[in-house]
């Protein structure tokens, strides 16, 4: 039976361990470079994990193109616009494009 090296101590062999020599990281999950514990976004997509478990999405699977209620807005456009991805009554405001003609000098 071969032994498992850990030189970190964090309990997941270094074979296995994305982060070998820090024991409070040991998974990469988007591979960012930036542990799991200390990315807020683990799967990359542009949603704060949080944001994700608030609304019931999954932080370790990119899906913010996917539309959780059905309203035609992707999960993403929610995120940016603040609006909750559950509620298909709540929307994004539709965009302004006469907004920066208003602005200009």
């Amino acid at each position: 039976m071969g032994s498992t090296v850990d030189f970190d101590h964090d309990g997941v062999p270094d074979e296995q361990d994305a982060f070998p020599t820090d024991p409070n990281e040991w998974q990469d999950t988007d591979n960012d470079g930036t542990g799991n514990n200390a990315d807020t976004d683990d799967d990359g997509d542009g949603m704060p994990d949080g944001w994700e478990v608030q609304y019931g999405l999954n932080p370790l699977l990119k899906d913010a193109l996917g539309d959780k209620d059905g309203d035609r807005y992707t999960n993403l456009q929610e995120y940016k616009a603040g609006t909750d991805p559950t509620d298909s009554a709540s929307k994004p405001r539709p965009a302004m494009p006469w907004l920066p003609l208003l602005l200009s000098d």
